[in-house]
């Protein structure tokens, strides 16, 4: 599901939301879910929150309750495309896993173990193409090549150097055709780059890619994330001394890589030295 949505850390309520992504990471999803309905207690407008609200009841396996917080966020928010496309996710998921309790049994054990199959045909495909393992470069860079965490690398080093340089149209260029026709433009680059949301590329100098994880997502509506996805999580470098969080969804679009969604903060160190 896609987490990415844009926010500065500037007030406490931001803080608060910025520990539950942190509890959510660490997969203390309980904890996070006390600080998230905290949150909205007092903020229940707060679209971002109750987005977040969603993820994670769906990784505690509340689907039914995931949805419908999902769903309070794009009322609150009709532009959250992130919140949308996880509305549009959950109940796709929702709509197979009912499809799956109507078969009968020696169809389901079927279902499950042609399930069983693709998951280590994707694990398979997957361990074919990664990285490096015990040190060892495998297929990819043995072919002089770059791996999957590279490209990805460079993608967002990419689109993050462009806003920096207020290059919105190369930029742009670096969003999944998907996320542009659901809303993503020019104009909304634009507006980032020509506001004081800029202090968000403001002084970039690099990222570092904390995590990657790559999966495949089976959807039949058109503006779901599917096919070879990525979730990804890292450090962003200012000048400066500054620093911030970068969280992204990429996705596979005719064999490379595009942005799916993204979500930055930065210090508020780093926000109080633009306005000052």
């Amino acid at each position: 599901m896609n987490q990415g949505h844009l926010h500065v850390t500037v007030d406490p309520v931001q803080q608060f939301l910025d520990q539950a992504y942190a509890l959510e990471d660490a997969q203390e999803f309980e904890q996070a879910l006390q600080l998230c309905d905290s949150i909205i207690e007092s903020n229940p407008a707060l679209a971002e929150a109750h987005n977040l609200r969603g993820l994670i009841l769906d990784e505690l396996g509340y689907k039914h309750e995931a949805l419908s917080a999902f769903r309070e966020a794009v009322r609150l928010e009709p532009t959250f495309i992130e919140a949308q496309e996880n509305v549009n996710a959950t109940e796709s998921e929702i709509k197979q896993e009912s499809t799956h309790a109507k078969m009968p049994l020696d169809e389901k054990r079927f279902s499950n173990i042609l399930v069983k199959k693709r998951r280590l045909i994707a694990v398979l495909a997957i361990l074919a193409t990664v990285v490096v393992f015990s040190g060892i470069v495998l297929a990819a860079n043995a072919l002089g090549g770059q791996s999957d965490q590279e490209i990805i690398h460079s993608v967002v080093d990419d689109f993050l150097g462009s806003m920096a340089n207020k290059d919105v149209d190369h930029a742009l260029t670096l969003f999944s055709t998907r996320l542009q026709r659901l809303g993503m433009s020019r104009v909304q680059l634009a507006n980032l780059v020509n506001s004081h949301d800029f202090v968000l590329f403001e002084g970039y100098q690099e990222v570092a890619i904390a995590s990657v994880k790559i999966e495949t997502i089976m959807n039949t509506d058109p503006n779901a994330l599917q096919g070879t996805v990525a979730e990804i999580n890292g450090i962003i470098t200012y000048t400066g001394g500054f620093d911030g969080y970068f969280k992204a969804t990429l996705e596979k679009e005719n064999g490379a890589w595009k942005l799916g969604g993204y979500r930055i903060s930065v210090s508020e160190g780093k926000y109080r030295s633009k306005q000052s």
